[in-house]
Parts: C-alpha cells; sequence; structure tokens
C-alpha cells in the first residue's frame, strides 16, 4: 500500500503469473519481483518448443 512504488501484475487469462512494483529512488530504479510463476508449460526442456507463454 506504499505510494513510492508502481504496482504491476501480469496475467495469462485468469491466472495470475507475476507481481512486481518499481520503486524511485532519488538516485536509483528498484525493481521489487514479488512473484513470478515457473510454469512448466513454458520451460524449453520441456514445452517441446512450443512455450504456452512467453
Amino acid at each position: 500500500m506504499d505510494e513510492r512504488f508502481q504496482k504491476y501484475a501480469a496475467r495469462a487469462g485468469d491466472e495470475l503469473i507475476a507481481l512486481g512494483a518499481y520503486e524511485i529512488l532519488e538516485n536509483a530504479l528498484a525493481v521489487h519481483i514479488v512473484y513470478l510463476e515457473a510454469q512448466p508449460e513454458s520451460n524449453p526442456t520441456l514445452d517441446g518448443g512450443q512455450p504456452k507463454y512467453t
């Protein structure tokens, strides 16, 4: 709920696949990755060359 952060969510259809936020500091831009889904359907060793998510 901190106003310093610009918050983003990534979805694929109804599936939440990532949550993150940008924080603008005086001398830097910080990226906070809160949640990132690792889908087996997009794993290059398991997806048969046809990733579900990119």
